[in-house]
């Protein structure tokens, strides 16, 4: 990478936030992925808007690369990523389109960040 390109994104990954740290704690208490769970339902809610699922859906998990601290990482020996956050996923069979997904916390905790419209289908 040039340069001056590297500057600018290690620019960017210093400044850009997605959270807002003052009620961070506060969120923590009923949701442990405060951090990224409301961008990440802004993702899916997007996902939901341009597409249309149809007949063939698959319900899937994925180990989405992360090695920095969190209590909900995950060690997944089978996965060629070894260590991540895992992630529930509901696809589009043919194509492989990610139509809804969630970030699987912790034990027992499966829907717990879905919204109540999403809950209905849980």
């Amino acid at each position: 990478m040039e340069p001056c390109r590297k500057k600018r994104c290690d620019v960017l990954l210093v400044a850009l936030r997605f959270d807002d740290s003052s009620t961070r704690e506060e969120r923590r208490g009923h949701d442990p992925a405060a951090a990224v769970s409301n961008i990440f339902s802004i993702f899916a809610a997007t996902c939901q808007k341009v597409y249309s699922i149809g007949a063939h859906a698959c319900v899937d998990e994925t180990l989405i690369q992360f090695r920095g601290r969190c209590r909900f990482r995950m060690y997944m020996p089978s996965t060629p990523a070894k260590n991540g956050i895992k992630v529930m996923c509901l696809t589009v069979a043919h194509s492989s389109y990610l139509y809804n997904a969630y970030i699987y916390v912790e034990k027992d905790s499966d829907g717990a960040t879905l919204s109540e419209e999403g809950k209905k289908f849980y």
